[in-house]
């Protein structure tokens, strides 16, 4: 991802679930932070991803948002702290709710006060940040936050079942009216039921079709799927849905899959077939391959 930092476009990397900030040093640009500079804005995205991590709230907030920034454009962090976090503005704002300086609050109301407005800066900063980071550092942070959720797995799971749920039903409608052809997306219905899979579960997918232009399929799929297939965008790959992903290469850029497609049938309509796959990200987008028979 490119940032737009102290005058330059910068770049920083993901990397088994952290963030890698290639021009900078952390340690130092952390020691200019406590002697009183101004955080980089790297520093500031880095800083937003730490605070994200096991929120649940965030999550799931991140998991529904449809507002993705677009790729391929220098990100740039929108400062807003500065203008909450003055105690002068503290003082005024206390002096006119206690009626002048007769009312005036100490000292120590001011100093609390103007601590708290300065949490609550940053905190609505940092959120700033992460829901305009481009698409596929949300989705990396998506993956990193399932995998480092600080609650219970039962308190994860009930966050994100509907998730779960949405997610699938949209990607397994979107792989069903690609292989339907043409005009499908006006005539045909297609009736998704989603559970959630117990964990190392084999992923299940059966659909059959109801009626000439109704189509009923039932998923069951365990929470990795979010954190595995959806995080990397690659849930519909030229319009095969993606069921798991069995092997990844180093870089992350080459996965072994099970996929699902449909064909057409002259008599039964529309037939599933479940298939192992290689699917490789390229500049221009995930592309798929079958590889067995």
């Amino acid at each position: 991802m490119s940032v737009q930092c102290t005058g330059a476009n910068h770049s920083i990397k993901w990397r088994r679930g952290k963030l890698i900030l290639a021009d900078h040093d952390v340690p130092a640009e952390r020691a200019m932070v406590a002697l009183g500079a101004e955080p980089c804005e790297c520093l500031t995205v880095l800083d937003a991803w730490v605070s994200a991590m096991g929120n649940l709230d965030l999550l799931v907030g991140l998991c529904m948002s449809t507002n993705w920034a677009r790729p391929g454009t220098p990100f740039a962090v929108r400062r807003i702290s500065s203008s909450l976090s003055s105690a002068a503005l503290v003082r005024a704002t206390l002096m006119r709710s206690t009626g002048g300086p007769s009312g005036a609050p100490t000292q120590a109301v001011i100093k609390s006060l103007t601590a708290q407005w300065q949490s609550r800066a940053a905190s609505q900063e940092r959120s700033e940040v992460i829901f305009s980071l481009p698409e596929p550092f949300r989705r990396r942070l998506i993956a990193s936050l399932i995998a480092s959720a600080s609650r219970s797995k039962e308190q994860l799971e009930e966050n994100l079942d509907y998730v779960l749920k949405e997610k699938v039903t949209f990607a397994v409608a979107e792989s069903i009216r690609y292989w339907a052809g043409p005009g499908s997306i006006t005539r045909l219905t297609v009736d998704v039921h989603v559970e959630m899979g117990d964990p190392g579960e084999a992923p299940f997918l059966l659909s059959q079709v109801a009626a000439k232009s109704f189509i009923e399929a039932g998923a069951r799929l365990p929470l990795s799927w979010l954190q595995q297939v959806w995080a990397r965008d690659v849930a519909v790959v030229e319009g095969c849905f993606v069921l798991e992903i069995l092997e990844a290469s180093h870089d992350g850029t080459t996965l072994a899959v099970n996929a699902a497609r449909w064909h057409k049938d002259r008599t039964e309509g529309l037939i599933q077939v479940v298939r192992p796959a290689r699917v490789v990200i390229m500049e221009d987008g995930p592309h798929l391959w079958w590889t067995g028979s």
